[in-house]
């Protein structure tokens, strides 16, 4: 598969931010904790997370894509809770006295952390593909499409009491997802590539322990990863050509 530019990287980036926000503050809470630092660590760690699976999959500059997309991510957390004032859920900037001025410094905060991360994934990892880094760079993607859409679907007035809409809004969300991140990685593994449900899944039952419930949400995640494979093979058969998207190399042969 071809290397993608940098302004898509851009793009996936933003949405792996605000999904590595949400990861963070879904996995404080399935460990039980409880401080008031959490949100605005959560901006840091998930840029941080973010930044390093950018630079973990591509060649890029670890100053540049990271950054902006550290800072755009901001922007649309702007957008849904200031500019359309999205009431489902609640954001630090959004409750405090002075938004636009905490945004501003969220901002700088989600920068930080996505440069800090690409700048370590620059000195300990490679860009060669590994199904981790493949499943991680998933679940940050598919988190940030569902969790932006439907947060924005809601702030223009969408009706929540339509179950079935919400559903389905949720399901092509995680296609979406799938289907990016199928296309920024250099290797075809589609399960890999839209594996980001099961982990939202595993997230739950860590918040509510083996229950009825938890086990439910454990097996539509494990749709939910069969959905976002079909993203990812949409990804191969209307972006990258057959004969681009070959299969994962095989390992080199050992001298001894």
């Amino acid at each position: 598969m071809r290397q993608r530019s940098g302004a898509s990287w851009i793009v996936v980036g933003t949405l792996a931010v605000i999904g590595g926000f949400w990861l963070t503050i879904f996995t404080s809470k399935a460990l039980l904790l409880n401080s008031e630092w959490i949100p605005l660590s959560a901006h840091f760690i998930g840029a941080l997370v973010a930044g390093a699976m950018m630079v973990a999959h591509a060649a890029l500059r670890p100053w540049r894509e990271p950054l902006i997309a550290g800072a755009a991510a901001i922007g649309v957390f702007v957008l849904l809770y200031i500019v359309l004032w999205e009431p489902w859920g609640t954001w630090g900037a959004a409750r405090s006295a002075h938004p636009w001025l905490m945004s501003l410094a969220l901002a700088g905060v989600s920068a930080a952390g996505a440069l800090c991360g690409a700048m370590i994934a620059r000195r300990i990892t490679t860009t060669a593909p590994g199904t981790v880094k493949i499943v991680l760079l998933s679940a940050l993607t598919i988190i940030g499409c569902a969790v932006t859409i439907m947060h924005f679907l809601i702030g223009v007035g969408f009706e929540t009491e339509v179950r079935g809409w919400l559903v389905l809004v949720v399901l092509l969300a995680i296609v979406l997802g799938g289907f990016l991140t199928q296309l920024m990685v250099p290797v075809y593994r589609p399960w890999a590539s839209g594996s980001g449900g099961i982990v939202m899944g595993l997230i739950v039952m860590g918040q509510t322990g083996v229950t009825r419930a938890a086990l439910s949400a454990v097996v539509s995640s494990l749709v939910t990863g069969a959905i976002g494979a079909i993203g990812a093979r949409l990804a191969r058969r209307w972006v990258n050509r057959p004969e681009e998207a070959a299969l994962d190399p095989l390992p080199a042969a050992r001298l001894h």
